[in-house]
C-alpha cells in the first residue's frame, strides 16, 4: 500500500502563496490614509483631487463622512447663503448613522462636472466664499465683501444662463 502525501516543497509553496495573498489584501484594506485639509480655502480642490463627491461634517463639527478627512479644520464654522442681498445661516437636515441621529454642520457636494456647493463659510472672523463653478475659493475679512463677491458671481452666472 502506497501512502500519498505532500512533499515539503509543496507545503512551503502553499504557505508562501497564502502569505502573499494575505499581505496584498491586508495592504489594500489598511492603505486608507487620513486626508488632512490645511485650510478651508483648499477644501474644494482636495475633495476633487481625492474623488470625494460628498463631504458631511456632523456631531458638532467633530466627525466627517467620509471619515478619512480630519475634522479639526471645521471647528467653529457657520455656513451661510445669500438671498436678496441678505446673509442667511443654512440649517442642514440631520443625518442618521446606524441608530443615532446627528446634527449636520456642513454638507459639501462635488458634482460630476466638478462644480460644487455654493456657500459662504465663516470661521474665526474670516469669510470663505465657495462659488459653484471653477473659481477658486476666496477669503475675505468682512461679511460685506464676502456678500458682494457672492452676489456678483451669482449674477454673472445667471446672466450667462439666460443668454
Amino acid at each position: 500500500m502506497i501512502k500519498k502525501a505532500f512533499t515539503l516543497f509543496e507545503l512551503i509553496l502553499v504557505v508562501i502563496i497564502i502569505g502573499l495573498v494575505y499581505s496584498l489584501v491586508l495592504g489594500k484594506i489598511s492603505n486608507k490614509k487620513n486626508i488632512e485639509v490645511q485650510s478651508l480655502k483648499d477644501l474644494k480642490n482636495i475633495l476633487i483631487k481625492n474623488n470625494i463627491k460628498e463631504l458631511i461634517v456632523y456631531d458638532k463639527c467633530k466627525k466627517t463622512k467620509p471619515n478619512s478627512i480630519t475634522p479639526e479644520i471645521f471647528n467653529n464654522i457657520k455656513v451661510y447663503t445669500v438671498r436678496n442681498e441678505n446673509i442667511e445661516k443654512i440649517e442642514f437636515n440631520p443625518i442618521k448613522i446606524k441608530d443615532d441621529i446627528f446634527d449636520v454642520c456642513l454638507k459639501f457636494e462635488i458634482n460630476d462636472n466638478k462644480s460644487s456647493s455654493s456657500y459662504i463659510i465663516k470661521q474665526n472672523e474670516k469669510y470663505y466664499v465657495f462659488h459653484p463653478y471653477f473659481q477658486k475659493t476666496k477669503v475675505f475679512d468682512s461679511e460685506d465683501e464676502a456678500i458682494s463677491d457672492f452676489i456678483n458671481k451669482k449674477e454673472k452666472d445667471e446672466f450667462k444662463n439666460e443668454n
